[in-house]
């Protein structure tokens, strides 16, 4: 019988100046930038946006939804790692 594959997760980590706000694994990340609301799963292609204030929505590893309100910030996605720098 086969062992069943973990689910596929993504890097997350979001900045502010002084420091971390979260740090972790999620399934999926939530956003909106200037053409709307829109999702990065794991393995997505590099993508760079400007996200517009409002909430960011992490589908936690632990199979928690969490939701963080971020002023305008950035959010960079490279090689499966997921960095939103905030109030820059």
């Amino acid at each position: 019988m086969k062992e069943p594959q973990a689910k596929p997760t993504i890097d997350l980590e979001i900045q502010k100046i002084d420091g971390n706000i979260w740090k972790g694994k999620a399934f999926s990340v939530s956003a909106k930038n200037i053409h709307g609301e829109f999702d990065i799963l794991p393995y997505h292609a590099n993508f760079i946006s400007i996200l517009l204030e409002g909430p960011v929505v992490i589908r936690e590893e632990s199979g928690q939804t969490k939701k963080i309100s971020l002023p305008r910030s950035v959010m960079h996605l490279k090689d499966n790692y997921i960095k939103i720098y905030s109030a820059i």
